[in-house]
């Protein structure tokens, strides 16, 4: 949801991302159908493992092949925020107060059931954060949404 509660955000790990009225969901005249036809698509993304938003309107998507983090802005444009390849499945991202990335990494493409069989995780497990800086390029990055 964004910080001013008027949409929510939504996607399957493959995308694309989506944004609906929050509105609309609470409307109990809207039939499925109709709720159907006010689905707006955001964005063609990458295959995520998760995603936060921040206070402008900033996406964090995980990019779990590439082991990185984009940021996408609300004109559209992309920026990496950070890759490392000890960003293995990152999931579950959120910023804190202190307008600080963490980003846990429960290594599940190494799973059995997504690894032809094989058990390849290995300690440690990590949850990953890093502070937000104030831009990245020119993009201006915001704070935490909360309530």
């Amino acid at each position: 949801m964004d910080a001013t509660g008027t949409w929510l955000y939504f996607s399957v790990p493959a995308g694309p991302l989506k944004k609906i009225r929050v509105s609309d969901l609470l409307d109990e005249e809207k039939s499925n159908i109709d709720l159907n036809n006010l689905v707006m698509v955001l964005a063609e993304i990458p295959s995520i493992g998760g995603t936060c938003i921040d206070s402008m309107e900033n996406f964090y998507l995980s990019d779990v092949e590439n082991h990185q983090i984009i940021v996408l802005a609300p004109d559209g444009k992309r920026s990496t925020l950070v890759q490392d390849p000890r960003l293995i499945s990152p999931d579950a991202l959120f910023i804190d107060r202190q307008r600080r990335l963490y980003i846990p990494c429960p290594q599940l493409e190494k799973l059995p059931i997504f690894n032809s069989g094989k058990n390849d995780t290995r300690p440690p497990f990590l949850v990953l954060s890093m502070p937000l800086p104030e831009r990245l390029g020119s993009l201006p990055l915001g704070n935490a949404v909360e309530g």
